[in-house]
């Protein structure tokens, strides 16, 4: 299987600004307070389900690549990405092993010595489960606002995310403190993911984070 699976792992949960309007952010006037809901909010939630639907701009593309599917998390390092429509395509994190299904076809991962997947991944799982504004001297981050959304703009201070990423966006809607949007500006290319229908802490069967004897 391709290395470049490690770079995809970070594209796949990112997505650009696309159709929000940037215009009307503002810096965030209480980030104290903010910062000690997300926490409250990320202590607990234990499991993360809903659908989600990928919109993927490439820079040598005209249309985007549209994906859905169903997201599952459960801390504290297992996630699955199953693609539902228009092909059938899953991606399972448990721990440091990776496992891709293309459509019956499986690869399996041992990557629990790769330095660069454990930062991806540790990335990645703070990233959706909203535990981001912790210190992490991987990343500078500045906090906006609007009516319906605070914006952590995150921006890689090390080589390793510099390589695979300009800048991240990560929007929290108001309403409940949780992630709905999170933006990815990678090189030219875009990616867009948005998240519906989400249901927290719901138990979840431990067969879907299965990585071996599939």
């Amino acid at each position: 299987m391709r290395l470049g699976i490690i770079l995809l792992l970070s594209q796949i949960f990112l997505f650009p600004l696309g159709l929000m309007a940037q215009d009307d952010f503002k810096p965030l006037k209480d980030p104290a307070t903010f910062e000690k809901k997300v926490k409250e909010i990320t202590d607990i939630t234990k499991t993360i389900h809903c659908d989600f639907v990928q919109e993927k701009t490439l820079s040598f593309l005209n249309d985007p690549i549209i994906t859905k599917g169903v997201f599952y998390f459960q801390k504290e390092d297992k996630i699955r990405w199953e693609y539902e429509k228009p092909f059938s395509y899953v991606i399972i994190l448990n721990g440091g092993k990776l496992l891709i299904d293309d459509n019956g076809n499986q690869n399996e991962m041992d990557l629990s010595n790769n330095q660069t997947f454990k930062e991806v991944n540790s990335m990645l799982t703070r990233t959706l489960q909203g535990d981001i504004l912790t210190k992490d001297e991987r990343f500078s981050y500045d906090l906006f606002e609007n009516k319906e959304f605070v914006m952590v703009r995150l921006v890689p201070t090390t080589d390793t995310f510099k390589a695979y990423i300009k800048a991240i966006k990560v929007y929290f809607d108001k309403k409940d403190m949780m992630v709905a949007r999170v933006d990815m500006l990678e090189g030219e290319d875009l990616t867009k993911i948005t998240f519906q229908n989400r249901e927290i802490n719901v138990k979840l069967a431990q067969n879907l984070f299965q990585t071996t004897g599939r």
